[in-house]
């Protein structure tokens, strides 16, 4: 890698600047509108954003400036040509080639276009977006062709990284600077008009919960991993005092982020990073033999410190408790005329009224076909007698309904179950239907899903949503569903699933697994475009430190470099991509690429 004393900028470098050290930090409340109101599980198509759209906008405006810089300036394409036609660097290219081609045609073919194109509700992550971490990768890859101009970048991260640490380490300790009336003014004026009842910007992950500005808990995890093992080398091999004095604030304060925020997943990243630094450090092991005897002494007592502070984590976490929040039903299936239950013992209700029957009027029935006898009246409450049936009470009421795009009210039967959870049911012209916690008719179905079972509540009710995407893969085989539309291919009319699990009237907009993700929006064929792109870096790095000879600053960059990018596929494993880290996380493996390019 070619070496200078002086610190250079161009102004090529701009985007790539602003895309770890600015964008990760936008945050304004906006209003937009979102086609998902048209679904009956859906509340409505108008939202409130705080943390994603400006970033969007910004990465959007980055991508077309990338896209106008290779079209106008002729030595940047001329650079361009000279990495396509070195034959171990094309492969680079192809890889990322498949994995924007296969996603861009998944966007162009999806149910959803316009969330395809520009992002959707809650994730904003479209494929221009995507475009904007391709074009942001290929910047870094093919110009940063020195060391002072990779540490340009290096540098930015870490001022970034200080300012948004600094926000989510005061966050875990109550301290909030983005909730509180004296910000409020700043972050609402793009607002027109407020929406109603509004009591001010408020942190629904409640006080001393870390977030910073990357709109979840989970993605500081992700962040942190992707970006500590980089501070930490800064502050101890910068050539510069004041750099290395930002990097160590900034690696202190992302640890006190971290633990405020309470991401399992990017405590696990961080632990593989240091794995994988371990790995390396053994290809010179005479010479670092005291650096790993440290990283050993700290990741075991950081590993004691968390299982102390967490003993029932291994029970609570991979095992899982095997229980469904409600303790009765497990299933329900509609056809117009009944309901047919199925209950956790096993034991099968159904429900039936005849064509012309008012909602109050029907009869139960056992899985034998036999009918039950019932206590009381509908509007005193009905139960069903046998123990079997206990914690069921059925109830006469009115309810607000939506129906035929108004609202109106309709008699109800509703069904409560261990006086927790209710299901409400109308006989409306077309039929009985089940009403659903936005006040929609629906009709309850079978919902496929595949492994998990009684394991539901895995990793904070992933189980759950795991079991319900792995049958969606078989669809993505070739392409996916396209960018931000996996709301749509969820099943989030799974009501029952989704009320034992927690989820009750919540939109699960994503799978919590970014490789899940790519698999069922883009495709098959661009997840593994992607985890060649990774596997690809690792074995050039592997080749590169584990060759004989000294060690220079060239090795120990690209080593902290494949750290962080470790960091940030391990805690992929239960986190997805989001527009708040994975523009930071492009630009840093583009540069890990340049750093092996320019040797």
């Amino acid at each position: 890698m070619e070496q200078s004393k002086k610190t250079s900028f161009d102004f090529y470098m701009l985007p790539l600047v602003l895309a770890v050290a600015v964008v990760p930090l936008l945050t304004m409340m906006t209003s937009y509108s979102s086609g998902i109101g048209k679904y009956t599980w859906a509340s409505g198509g108008s939202f409130v954003d705080f943390f994603l759209g400006f970033k969007r906008g910004a990465l959007i405006l980055l991508g077309a400036v990338i896209i106008i810089l290779f079209c106008a300036a002729q030595w940047m394409r001329v650079q361009a040509k000279a990495v396509w036609t070195t034959k171990n660097q094309k492969i680079v290219l192809i890889l990322l080639a498949v994995f924007w081609g296969v996603t861009a045609i998944s966007a162009l073919l999806a149910d959803e276009k316009i969330d395809a194109l520009f992002g959707g509700f809650e994730q904003m992550e479209g494929i221009l977006v995507v475009t904007a971490y391709v074009a942001l990768f290929c910047l870094a890859y093919f110009l940063l062709s020195s060391e002072n101009k990779i540490q340009v970048i290096v540098h930015a991260l870490l001022i970034g990284s200080l300012i948004l640490s600094v926000l989510g380490a005061l966050q875990a300790f109550g301290v909030d600077y983005l909730a509180n009336d004296v910000t409020t003014p700043f972050f609402t004026m793009f607002m027109h008009a407020l929406p109603k009842k509004f009591n001010g910007i408020t942190a629904s992950f409640g006080k001393g919960v870390s977030y910073a500005t990357l709109y979840n808990p989970n993605y500081v995890g992700s962040y942190v991993a992707l970006v500590l093992p980089l501070t930490i080398y800064e502050a101890v091999q910068d050539e510069k005092n004041r750099y290395k004095i930002v990097a160590a604030a900034s690696a202190v304060c992302q640890l006190i982020m971290l633990k405020g925020s309470g991401s399992l997943a990017g405590m696990v990243g961080v632990g593989a990073a240091v794995c994988v630094a371990v790995l390396f450090l053994f290809s010179d092991i005479h010479k670092n033999r005291k650096i790993l005897c440290g990283v050993f002494v700290v990741a075991v007592g950081l590993v004691a410190l968390f299982l102390w502070k967490n003993p029932t984590f291994f029970r609570s976490v991979i095992k899982g408790n095997g229980e469904p929040c409600s303790s009765h039903i497990s299933s329900m299936i509609s056809d117009g005329t009944s309901v047919k239950i199925t209950l956790h013992s096993g034991k099968m209700i159904t429900l039936r009224w005849d064509a012309d029957a008012t909602v109050y009027e029907f009869e139960a029935l056992n899985e034998n076909g036999k009918k039950i006898e019932m206590t009381g009246d509908s509007f005193s409450g009905v139960k069903l007698k046998g123990d079997a049936y206990q914690g069921l009470l059925f109830e006469a009421t009115k309810r607000q309904i939506t129906y035929q795009e108004q609202k109106t009210y309709f008699d109800v039967l509703r069904l409560t179950v261990d006086d927790k959870y209710s299901w409400d049911f109308a006989m409306l012209g077309v039929g009985l239907r089940y009403i659903n916690g936005v006040g929609k008719p629906d009709m309850l179905h079978y919902v496929e899903s595949f492994g998990m079972e009684g394991h539901y509540d895995f990793a904070s009710n992933r189980g759950y949503i795991w079991s319900r995407t792995f049958p969606l893969l078989k669809r993505a085989l070739l392409l996916g569903v396209g960018q931000d539309n996996f709301a749509y291919a969820f099943p989030n009319d799974d009501y029952v699933g989704k009320v034992n699990c927690g989820f009750n009237e919540q939109i699960v907009t994503k799978p919590h697994n970014m490789y899940l993700q790519i698999w069922v929006q883009d495709g098959l064929p661009a997840l593994l475009a992607f985890l060649a792109l990774y596997l690809l870096l690792f074995g050039r790095t592997i080749r590169k430190c584990f060759k004989k000879g000294k060690w220079n600053h060239s090795h120990k960059i690209s080593l902290a470099f494949l750290c962080g990018v470790s960091g940030y596929f391990v805690a992929g494993l239960a986190n997805d991509s989001s527009i708040c880290v994975a523009p930071v996380f492009w630009v840093l493996f583009g540069v890990a690429f340049a750093v092996l390019r320019s040797e």
